[in-house]
């Protein structure tokens, strides 16, 4: 079953690439996915303000993958990621919550096979700037 999972998560990054344009804007897409579930789900406890800190803080994803609790592209081998599917409701997270929906859980697992990238949204903006603005704006009255 987890070599099923770890073919099932190859292959849904795979797609996302090749359906999505860039591997930077899919990695993009994938980690907003992963982080907006656990925002909903897990933060309350696990956040920087969270009772449950001591066990697991989620701050960034990168101090995800430094705390261990994350194995960058092998979801099976990464403590949230089992700890979101332990058959035991006592170790089941999120605690005392329903179980996640499989949906939910695909695109944790998606966004830990594709490396477990930033979440952090990254804008490509050139910006003009206003004395390029002012000169386009001079030649064009000109014309």
């Amino acid at each position: 079953m987890i070599m099923e999972i770890h073919k099932y998560f190859t292959l849904m990054l795979l797609i996302s690439i090749l359906l999505g344009g860039s591997v930077a804007e899919a990695q993009q897409n994938v980690a907003q996915d992963a982080y907006l579930i656990l925002e909903q789900k897990c933060l309350t406890c696990h956040g920087p303000n969270g009772p449950f800190t001591e066990e697991l803080i989620i701050e960034s994803a990168a101090q995800l993958v430094a705390s261990g609790a994350v194995v960058r592209g092998v979801p099976v081998q990464s403590e949230l990621f089992r700890r979101l599917l332990d058959e035991d409701e006592a170790k089941r997270m999120p605690l005392g919550q329903p179980q996640l929906s499989a949906a939910e859980i695909r695109k944790i697992g998606a966004w830990i096979q594709a490396g477990a990238p930033s979440w952090d949204i990254e804008h490509d903006v050139s910006f003009i700037t206003t004395g390029k603005m002012l000169t386009t704006i001079q030649n064009h009255l000109e014309t």
